[in-house]
């Protein structure tokens, strides 16, 4: 009877580390490029040789070439305006969409977890050993997203990973399906950044954290490029003097319009 109990005993721990395993080598990593970006393309294909992994390319949403009935169907206007103060830019969009993708292959193939890039992100050497830990500290069943590219204390603890909540910046991250279900449903006609974490994290859609140490950077000088999804200037999106008055006048409203948009839809 003890025999078969110890045997029992191995044959779980057996089994679930091989559902760990089976859940690290399913975390994809994406990267979102432009199809004119061939540069930014061959960049981040020399970054991946360097530091051993591949990816999957994504083709960036380059929200100019929508026609108008596409951008109406795919975005919220009023919601985005209401809750950023402002209408959203042609790059935020196709900044929004092209995460939105991901999210969508991430739930048609059933990966557990996904790890997304930027094209013009700069990998660090630690890239791969820590994508390895964040797989293993992933809960499946809380929508997690894990940003890899701020930086944190490391010397206040051993975990992988920090939680944050206030930081914003898509350029590089991992989460899991339950995240990308709970983003899909949130923001897809698209109503906010492709980067909200802070309010994502607020509403409780999502955990936020940070990895322990990052293992990216995101600068134009290390990278060579400037942005282009979301590349439009600051006055062009609408960040101009009036954007800080503009939005406080719309954020009563704004809180009005959300209450009865989730009493309507969820």
């Amino acid at each position: 009877m003890e025999k078969d109990f110890r045997i029992g005993a191995e044959i779980q721990i057996l089994a679930k580390l091989n559902t760990s395993f089976q859940l690290l080598q399913s975390m994809k990593i994406f990267v979102i490029n432009l199809d004119r970006d061939e540069e930014r393309l061959k960049f981040a294909q020399e970054q991946a040789e360097k530091n051993g992994f591949s990816f999957e390319r994504v083709a960036g949403v380059f929200a100019k070439e929508m026609s108008a009935s596409e951008l109406k169907k795919d975005v919220n206007y009023l919601r985005f305006t209401l809750r950023m103060g402002k209408r959203p830019g042609l790059g935020e969009i196709g900044c929004a969409l092209s995460h939105i993708k991901i999210y969508r292959k991430m739930v048609e193939e059933n990966l557990p977890y996904a790890c997304i890039l930027e094209d013009d992100i700069f990998i660090l050497d630690n890239f791969k050993e820590q994508l390895e830990k964040i797989g293993k500290w992933f809960d499946p069943k809380k929508p997690t997203v894990v940003r890899l590219n701020m930086p944190v204390e490391t010397d206040k603890t051993n975990e992988p990973v920090i939680r944050d909540h206030i930081a914003y910046s898509a350029c590089s991250y991992c989460l899991n399906l339950a995240a990308a279900k709970a983003l899909l449903k949130d923001n897809f006609p698209v109503h906010t950044f492709a980067d909200d974490w802070p309010t994502w994290n607020k509403l409780k859609i999502i955990e936020l954290y940070n990895s322990n140490p990052k293992v990216c950077w995101h600068n134009n000088a290390a990278s060579g490029f400037n942005s282009t999804i979301v590349g439009i200037n600051r006055e062009e999106n609408g960040w101009g003097k009036e954007y800080s008055v503009r939005r406080k006048i719309l954020k009563g409203l704004s809180l009005i319009y959300e209450s009865l948009y989730s009493k309507l839809h969820h």
